[in-house]
């Protein structure tokens, strides 16, 4: 069940399961997916080991919930699971997800308009291993999608993809290492903005003797298009860059640590990146980033986004057009007993959007439990995860208008946990239930419109 959770890379946290090998090989890839995974099963494990048989919602918790709409989001035709990654304001869902004969494929459902349910497979890249995998991460509000997909060599590329292109994806390529005529194995895109005018993620080099092994350096990079001419007709290039990392991937920037995993989560339409740096497989990340457009929009500056005094680790999964980000402050690294996390707001109190404020979201009982926020919209949406009073981590909302606001959604129900992902524009927010009648064995992927 753990490593089917859905990807982001955030991916690189999103969406972001390891699919280096095959796709009955996944392994969880923080590097994909920014530690999201690791926080939510982290969450998963306290609540199991907590978890009381005979716990029942009570009707103040009830009353918190406020459902427009809901949508049980299934599988694809002839699949056994899905984990869906993100939503656009039209309401398409991209995720990861297997078809028919197990193989995990990049997928999709729209769960409005006139192709309403009609699930889509973008496959892998031309003479790609069938067993070999590949996942969206986002998806623009004009449909391009963007993920990861094997090639012919057995290596993850990122790719782009546009309406109306049947399965043909662009495959974004890898960085060229500096001073060498070779290039890195392996690419991630685990971000779009809304216009889909930058695409982000990572390029690295995998051992091909150990596939998902690192060599050397995970780098942060954002793909810009250019429009050029072939056979009279205008075409979109996309060039990759690499961003910088401010000399905190020397050894020494935090003592004992050498930041060697770096990864761009998403982007805003402003060009604003959020990102994560980490040692190695150790998370949460060490130092959470934003790098800034410079003029021009072909370059970037980073800067390092503030952590409260006593929780050195975090992640940052998400930011809107306001840039406003948001994401998950940890005391201690995954896995330790006594690790203690919340849900974090970084809110630009400058023009520049330079320097940053940092808000700890409140819980819905008032009490310091933990909490995690996962994803944010340009309204000031934010939606992740909480505990109710009755003592169920359920999928929660809470709001950059009102810093007292939180409610859970529903996407969770009676006797349920979940968490919700990613919310678009129209107030649908996605995520995924475990429900004791099936005990806490099957991830249902659920929308709910709460507007």
């Amino acid at each position: 069940m753990l490593k089917k959770l859905p990807v982001l890379l955030s991916a690189l946290i999103l969406f972001l399961t390891s699919v280096s090998a095959t796709g009955t090989q996944q392994k969880d890839n923080a590097l994909l997916i920014g530690g999201r995974q690791e926080i939510v099963k982290r969450m998963m494990q306290r609540f199991i080991a907590q978890k009381n048989p005979a716990r029942t919602m009570t009707s103040q918790t009830l009353a918190t919930q406020a459902i427009a709409t809901y949508y049980e989001i299934g599988t694809y035709p002839g699949g056994t699971w899905a984990n869906i990654n993100d939503i656009n304001d039209s309401g398409v869902v991209v995720g990861s997800g297997d078809i028919l004969g197990g193989w995990t494929r990049p997928i999709g459902v729209p769960l409005l308009g006139p192709n309403a349910w009609q699930w889509f497979d973008l496959g892998l890249f031309n003479n790609a291993s069938p067993d070999m995998t590949g996942g969206c991460s986002e998806i623009s509000d004009a449909g391009m999608i963007v993920g990861y997909a094997a090639t012919e060599q057995g290596y993850l590329h990122a790719f782009a993809w546009m309406p109306k292109s049947g399965t043909q994806k662009v495959d974004l390529g890898t960085l060229k290492l500096d001073g060498l005529d070779t290039y890195d194995t392996s690419s991630f895109a685990s971000g779009v903005n809304r216009d889909g005018t930058f695409i982000v993620g990572c390029s690295r080099t995998d051992d091909a003797s150990n596939p998902g092994s690192l060599v050397g350096m995970q780098t942060p990079v954002v793909w810009t298009p250019t429009v050029v001419r072939k056979a009279g007709k205008p075409v979109t290039v996309w060039k990759i860059n690499q961003l910088p990392t401010g000399g905190m991937e020397q050894p020494g920037f935090i003592l004992g640590v050498t930041l060697n995993v770096w990864s761009a989560i998403t982007v805003n339409n402003k060009g604003q990146i959020i990102g994560v740096a980490c040692e190695g497989s150790k998370w949460p990340a060490r130092v959470v980033v934003v790098w800034n457009p410079l003029p021009g929009g072909k370059t970037w500056e980073i800067m390092s986004l503030p952590l409260p005094t006593g929780f050195p680790y975090a992640e940052v999964t998400d930011i809107n057009n306001k840039g406003e980000a948001v994401g998950t402050v940890a005391d201690s690294a995954a896995g330790s007993v006594s690790q203690n996390f919340h849900a974090a707001l970084w809110k630009p109190i400058d023009s520049l959007r330079r320097t940053y404020s940092l808000t700890l979201l409140p819980t819905l009982t008032g009490a310091p439990n933990p909490n995690v926020a996962f994803g944010i919209n340009d309204l000031g949406d934010i939606v992740g995860n909480d505990y109710n009073a009755g003592g169920w981590g359920i999928d929660a909302r809470w709001s950059t208008n009102d810093p007292t606001f939180v409610q859970a959604i529903g996407i969770a129900g009676y006797e349920s946990f979940g968490w919700a992902w990613k919310v678009n524009n129209q107030g649908i927010a996605v995520g995924v239930h475990y429900d004791q009648s099936d005990g806490f064995s099957v991830a249902h992927q659920a929308a709910v419109k709460f507007r």
